[in-house]
């Protein structure tokens, strides 16, 4: 599986949700690591650290997004962050849900979109397969 730390993007947030020692442990227990370009130079952890501790790095967020299985952040994500996220992501990170029901509607949209769609492809791939065993009954 493959985990990924994209750059905090709120201003004031100096932290980083992973440190190489986290990356190492990490990779100790099978997970590849992703971080974006520059993710922890806030929080004073280079890239090259990062590079010594096993993670590759990348150069977007979009990047983060679509490679990773499992995000890890500090802050809530943004609605452009929700909107990159693929179906099957698992995001770890603070969402203070009180604060931020826009942001967990949004997330449960997307979810359902997801589901929905996933939902729509069932249904018209059972109807495919009734209507072959329908044929198939008339033989």
């Amino acid at each position: 599986m493959k985990v990924g730390i994209p750059s905090e993007i709120f201003p004031s947030e100096l932290r980083v949700a992973a440190t190489p020692k986290t990356v190492k442990r990490l990779q100790k227990q099978g997970f590849e690591v992703y971080i974006q370009h520059n993710a922890g130079i806030k929080a004073n952890f280079s890239d090259q650290e990062f590079e010594e501790a096993g993670a590759k790095i990348v150069s977007t967020a979009s990047d983060i997004y679509a490679k990773s299985d499992i995000v890890l952040k500090v802050k809530e994500p943004t609605i452009e962050e929700i909107d990159m996220m693929k179906e099957g992501l698992v995001l770890l990170s603070y969402l203070w849900p009180a604060q931020n029901q826009s942001l967990l509607q949004k997330l449960a949209d997307k979810k359902g979109k997801k589901e929905t769609e996933s939902n729509a492809k069932t249904a018209k791939k059972n109807k495919k397969q009734d209507s072959e065993e329908t044929v198939i009954d008339k033989i």
